[in-house]
Formats: C-alpha cells, sequence, structure tokens
C-alpha cells in the first residue's frame, strides 16, 4: 500500500499487489471518507454528509476526534487521540471503556480570561505571520533558528525529543510553523504566538489548533510551550547550572535533576507567563473571526473547552499559571502509531522538505536542507540518535560553545534524557 496525493490536497491510501487482508480491511473503512492535507495538517470528512470526523497534525502525533464515527478510523492510526465535539459530548461510560479513553492526569485546562494587566508586556509579541515578514528573504534562517531553540530548550520526553527530529530538525519545524496551516477549513486553524526580544530574536512560543464543532462548542488545544529559559539566568546560576551539568559533587541522577529544576523552572515561569497570556489574546482574537461572535460569550455559555498537557515533574508551575482550575474533563485515548500513520508522516516531511527546499533556494546563500525525509532518513535519524546516546551512556552530556551571550549558556545537547521534564 502507498499514499498518493491528488489535486486540492486530497490524499488516498492505494493498495499494492497481492495487499494483505489487515490492509484491505483499512482501505475498506476509508472509502467512506476523504483524506485533504492543508499544508501539514490533515483532515477527515464522511463522504455521506461531508462533516469532518477527525483532524490530525501527525507531525505532533496528535488526532483529534470530532465524530463517532472517528472512533473506529482512528483507531487504525494510533498515536495520541483527544476526544472533542460531539464525540466528547455524547461519550457514555460504557464507550469510553470501549475505545479506552482516559482522563490523563497531566492534561490539564487552560484559563482564556484575558486581564487588563495581562495585556502589556516588555517583549514583542508577533505571530507567525508578522515573524516571517521580519526575516523577510531569509525565512530558512527563521526555520533553522526554531531547531536551535527546540534542541536547547524543549525539556520533554525522549520520545518528545525524538519526534523533533523525525525527518529532519528544520523539517519538523516547517510542519509546526507554516502560514497553509494557518488558513481556516471547515472552522479549523492552527495559531502561534512568538515573544521577541529587543532583537528580535524569539524567547518564547506557544501553539493552538482552534476547532470550532457544529454544535457551537469549540476545542482549543495547546501544546509546543517552549521558551528560552537560558537568556533569564544570573551569572551566579549560570556556574552553578556548569557545575551541576559536570556534576562535580557526585550527585546521584535524582538528586542533581532536582538541583538543576530547582535554578531553572523559576526562570521558566518567567517567560511562561506572559506567553501564555499572549496566546491567551490572540487565540481569543482567532475565535471571535471564526465564531463571528463575542468568544467570551462562548466561555460564560460553557462552550469552549481548552487545555494544555504539561510535562511530567512541572504540572505545579502549570498550575502556578491557571492552568487545571476549571474541571472540565478531557479525554484521551494513547497508543502507539501505527504503519498508516507512519505513512501519512513521511508524506508530510516529504511535502516540507520539498517546500524547504524552494524557500531555501530564494534565502540568501541557498542553504539547502540538512536532511531528507525519504523512510531511510528516518530510519538513519532514529537509530544513529540513539547508538549516539547509547555509546555516551546516560550521565553523557556535550555543551553549546561558550560565549559570553547569556542565551548561549551551555547546555547539554538533551535534557529531556536527563527527565529534567517530560510530555
Amino acid at each position: 500500500m502507498h499514499l498518493v496525493e491528488k489535486l486540492n490536497g486530497i490524499l488516498e491510501y492505494v493498495a499494492d499487489a497481492n495487499e494483505t487482508p489487515e490492509n484491505q480491511e483499512f482501505l475498506r473503512k476509508l472509502g467512506d471518507y476523504r483524506i485533504q492535507r492543508q499544508g501539514a495538517s490533515i483532515y477527515f470528512f464522511a463522504k455521506s454528509d461531508n462533516r469532518q470526523v477527525l483532524f490530525c497534525n501527525i507531525f505532533d502525533n496528535t488526532f483529534f476526534i470530532n465524530d463517532t464515527r472517528g472512533f473506529a478510523l482512528a483507531a487504525e492510526f494510533g498515536t495520541k487521540r483527544f476526544l472533542i465535539g460531539q464525540a466528547r459530548s455524547a461519550l457514555t461510560k460504557e464507550q469510553a471503556q470501549n475505545v479506552k479513553a482516559t482522563q490523563f492526569s497531566r492534561d490539564l485546562s487552560f484559563p482564556l480570561n484575558v486581564s487588563a494587566e495581562e495585556k502589556s508586556t516588555s517583549f514583542k509579541v508577533v505571530t507567525l505571520a508578522e515573524l516571517l515578514d521580519i526575516h523577510g528573504k531569509n525565512p530558512d534562517k527563521f526555520y533553522e533558528n526554531q531547531a536551535e531553540l527546540f534542541h536547547r530548550c524543549a525539556d520533554f520526553t525522549p520520545g518528545k525529543q525524538d519526534e523533533y527530529l523525525t525527518g529532519g530538525n528544520k523539517v519538523d519545524k516547517f510542519c509546526r510553523f507554516n502560514l497553509e496551516n494557518h488558513q481556516p477549513l471547515n472552522s479549523t486553524v492552527t495559531e502561534q504566538v512568538f515573544l521577541l526580544d529587543k532583537q528580535n530574536k524569539v524567547v518564547g512560543t506557544i501553539s493552538a489548533t482552534i476547532l470550532v464543532q457544529e454544535d457551537g462548542n469549540i476545542a482549543v488545544y495547546f501544546y509546543d510551550e517552549i521558551v528560552d529559559y537560558f537568556t533569564r539566568l544570573q551569572p551566579e546560576e549560570k556556574s552553578a547550572l556548569e557545575k551541576l551539568y559536570e556534576n562535580e559533587e557526585k550527585l546521584s541522577e535524582e538528586n542533581q535533576k532536582a538541583a538543576i529544576a530547582k535554578i531553572i523552572e523559576p526562570r521558566r515561569l518567567e517567560l511562561m507567563e506572559p506567553l501564555f497570556a499572549a496566546a491567551r489574546n490572540q487565540v481569543m482574537q482567532t475565535i471571535n473571526k471564526l465564531s463571528a461572535t463575542s468568544g467570551e460569550h462562548f466561555i460564560k455559555d460553557g462552550k469552549v473547552h481548552a487545555f494544555i498537557r504539561a510535562a511530567a515533574g512541572r504540572v505545579d508551575s502549570y498550575k502556578a499559571l491557571g492552568c487545571g482550575k476549571e474541571q472540565s474533563p478531557t479525554y484521551v485515548i494513547h497508543g502507539p502509531p501505527t504503519d498508516h500513520a507512519k505513512m501519512l508522516d513521511r508524506h508530510i516531511k516529504t511535502w516540507a522538505d520539498q517546500q524547504l527546499v524552494k524557500v531555501a533556494k530564494n534565502s540568501p546563500n541557498e542553504v539547502q536542507p540538512s536532511q531528507k525525509s525519504s523512510y531511510l532518513s528516518y530510519g538513519k535519524t532514529v537509530f544513529s540518535f540513539g547508538v549516539a546516546f547509547a555509546a555516551v551512556g546516560i550521565l553523557a552530556y556535550k555543551f553549546w560553545p561558550r560565549t559570553s551571550n547569556t542565551s548561549s549558556l551551555p547546555a547539554p545537547e538533551s535534557m529531556a534524557r536527563r527527565g529534567l521534564g517530560n510530555k
């Protein structure tokens, strides 16, 4: 079986000769649905009534089930599947057990009420379109910078770190940050905000998927919240961190992680607070546009379900920012990505790689993408990454080049692998 793309982003899984019975059954199920790509996002519509039953950001391994008809179809792809709209409101206890939908402890409500105090910040707040405009003729540099920021500061699980590398570091960022994702299709859209310092360098970013349902309810999922906390560290904190990274005092791994987090977490929160405030403001503006009415009206009527998955070990920090106060249950189904999902991911990464080639050709020096997103490259990336870490050992660290700039504080290549935070 293989995947082809037709006009207008229509995707189709096509049978090969001597197809397996399992794939034949999968293709039979797909016969009732139309699959359409918009940027790096994927929509599944029922052919019978043209209603959206699934939405997918495959680069983030995330599906959203809009309609109960989407349960069986989403199961064919695995990954993380959130229930929204009719699928969530109509869920019974028995059905939840049948589809293995649970309430995950780190899925917290995200407050959307914008306070007057939050509307002012010392950082410049921009959207993706505005940030790309700042980069002008060199958007390739933007993706390079985002790849570097995620590499240093996305302290999530090793699995999430590998996800950020799949298909190539810059390829992954193009999937996450491209304007086609921002074009509304069936009242579903992605929004992103960025905090910039005085030199227009990104010190924080967060993304949100906004899905307006036919019943008037709205789901908002926040993800990829990354801040450059190294820019907030004081000289004595930098010195203390360097010693902790090198573990000069021979601390146990648990004590070492706790000591590092004690320094980093307050600095992270200093940036997360204005970042969350900026995200609230932008999402509310988008809801107003999509619904042609006041977003506050929807919130008051209980029609907005906004949520975020807190990083493991940092739930208290998210709660300090107001997350989890609303008792609004979020249901999710977990599972590994299937071969069908991996095929879809490869297709999107190949598309992104081709787009990056075009971007690079229009950028100064014609810098080419560092890695193609073929399945072979994907396998080599994950394999070589795993071998490298196995070779250096669980407590080995690599440091970024030392400079006098605070933002270039030496950091381990992947602090997530030290368990400083997970997602």
